[in-house]
């Protein structure tokens, strides 16, 4: 019988970071490794790590050695915000293998390869500006409640917030893309309950598009306005709903004030219903 690699995940911080864990769990199912419980040896502790906290070192230490207590002879990888930052200092910890920053963690089964420690811990660690695209994740079974991502990185450089150093850009998952996941992490006969517009001085070619994706993967649709900048968004609306097939035709509402219509969104959902709003609404 082949004898299946044991790997391990940790997370620190955030739910963004819960739900990124997951999604590089099952990357390593994919390809053939058993994922065990943090507290089990394992072949390989992979360790989520998160920039915000003063004692994100501290805690990343701890981590390190409470893996290594388990198995001295463990592969132990740091992905995450704090690896990105400072990819070398958390090489240098004892015991670390391998660093990858913001685009590399995704990719990490590629740089695993026969599970051997290292002298000292390798670094791929792109310049955040290579951050550019984005990559959805999700978690499922890992806690209570699911988590599914729908955005990364910030475009705004708050006073001592490090996430646009840590994650890049600000850059959104794709409508259908969001729906489609939603549809997997359906437990059963809850209702999807969609909110969404399109932003003004956009390609207008997109807005019917969007209006029936979110009427194919919804069970109701609110239209809606998002940052219509120079534009009525009442016709924003109206090209929304150009060319719509007639199911897509029953399933939508018009709320042009988009607090009214998350309000409606809310009042017409039942207990466990999925709520999306999509989109950020006004700048101002």
């Amino acid at each position: 019988m082949e004898n299946r690699k044991k790997v391990a995940f940790y997370t620190l911080g955030c739910k963004l970071n819960f739900s990124e864990t997951s999604t590089i769990a099952r990357n390593f199912q994919d390809e053939g490794f058993d994922r065990v419980d943090f507290e089990e040896v394992a072949d390989m502790y992979v360790i989520n790590t998160c920039s915000v906290t003063e004692n994100a070192d501290k805690q990343f230490k701890q981590v390190v050695k409470k893996a290594l207590k388990l198995n001295e002879k463990a592969f132990v990888a740091a992905v995450g915000c704090y690896a990105q930052l400072k990819p070398e200092e958390l090489a240098a910890v004892d015991g670390v293998d391998l660093v990858l920053g913001a685009t590399e963690k995704f990719k990490i089964t590629d740089y695993i390869h026969d599970l051997s420690k290292n002298d000292m811990g390798e670094v791929h660690s792109c310049e955040i500006a290579e951050a550019d695209f984005y990559v959805g994740s999700y978690s499922i079974g890992d806690r209570t409640r699911a988590f599914l991502k729908v955005q990364d990185g910030c475009d705004y450089k708050c006073t001592y917030c490090t996430i646009p150093l840590a994650r890049g850009i600000s850059r959104s998952d794709a409508l259908e893309n969001v729906l489609t996941t939603i549809a997997k992490l359906r437990k059963g006969g809850e209702d999807v309950i969609t909110v969404v517009g399109c932003g003004g001085d956009r390609d207008k070619t997109k807005r019917p598009m969007m209006a029936q994706v979110a009427c194919d993967l919804s069970t109701k649709v609110f239209f809606t306005s998002d940052n219509p900048r120079s534009e009525d968004p009442n016709e924003i609306i109206k090209d929304m709903e150009q060319g719509l097939s007639s199911a897509a035709k029953r399933k939508y509402i018009n709320i042009v004030d988009r607090k009214e219509a998350i309000k409606a969104a809310v009042s017409f959902s039942k207990p466990g219903d999925i709520i999306l709003i999509a989109g950020k609404g006004h700048e101002k």
